[in-house]
Order: structure tokens, then C-alpha cells, then sequence
């Protein structure tokens, strides 16, 4: 996982070589490549995280990138008193 300032951002492949994944964490971790999605993801919630995933399809010679955002979600737990029933609450 890499951290630029506040935003998480997490690679995988499907594959892909050693080389192929080095140079993929290199391209996405310039401040140029990701620096517009990350200044403004760190104004709406520093918290998110960005999926890099790329898949290599070898007969084919073609690469599939995807780029997901994803929002962190909040956990749960459960408590219940003598007189109510068991109800969720969001931390």
C-alpha cells in the first residue's frame, strides 16, 4: 500500500512480471500522474482509498487497467439492554 498524503492507494495485478509491476507503481506513484485525483480526494475525505488494479492479457497483448475509488466504511457494532432488543450503531 502506498500513502500520499491522506489518501491510500493499493495495487494489484494479474500477470503481470516483476518489471511490468515495478514500472505500474512507479507511473502511479508520480505526484503528476495522481496529484489532481489526490488534492482533490484529500479536500472530500483523506480517508478514501485508491485501487489500482491491472490485469495482462498475454494472447491478446493488451493490458486492463482499472482505477477505483473507494470510501471507507464505517463499522458496526451491536449492543442490547434488559428491556430493548439488539439495535446497530455506526462508529
Amino acid at each position: 500500500m502506498l500513502i500520499l498524503s491522506g489518501m491510500h492507494t493499493n495495487f494489484s495485478f494479474k500477470n503481470l512480471f516483476s518489471t511490468e509491476k515495478a514500472f505500474v507503481e512507479d507511473y502511479f506513484s508520480k505526484d503528476a500522474k495522481l496529484g489532481k485525483i489526490q488534492a482533490i480526494v484529500n479536500r472530500l475525505n483523506a480517508d478514501e482509498t485508491l485501487e489500482v488494479r491491472v490485469e495482462k492479457f498475454v494472447k491478446k497483448s493488451a493490458y486492463k487497467v482499472s482505477l477505483i475509488l473507494q470510501k471507507p466504511i464505517p463499522s458496526f457494532s451491536s449492543w442490547a439492554s434488559e428491556a430493548s432488543s439488539p439495535c446497530l450503531t455506526a462508529h
